[in-house]
């Protein structure tokens, strides 16, 4: 069975930020960084609300399942951030292409 699954390397700005577009409803995301790990999410994104979470960087690693709406427009920020992947779980074949 081919697999479902979309792995991607997000772009780091400013050495601080990433920002993606939800592709599935679940996930799991990897940061590498320091600092508190602040989370928003937009429908437009440009008026982005922050939203609650309990994750933290352990050892300058942090790995999350998350969960979106499909199309969220995601802002994830923290002090620093070196390494940030995702892997959207169940793409739909014409968005894993």
């Amino acid at each position: 069975m081919k697999s479902t699954n979309l792995t991607k390397t997000l772009h780091i700005e400013g050495c601080n930020t990433v920002r993606f577009e939800a592709l599935s409803e679940e996930g799991r995301i990897q940061l590498e960084g320091s600092g508190p790990i602040v989370v928003e999410v937009s429908v437009d994104g440009f008026n982005y609300k922050e939203v609650q979470h309990d994750s933290e960087f352990e050892d300058g690693i942090c790995i999350a399942p998350c969960k979106f709406y499909i199309g969220d427009r995601v802002r994830i920020s923290a002090t620093s951030l070196t390494k940030a992947m995702i892997n959207f779980n169940n793409v739909k074949i014409a968005e894993r292409s």
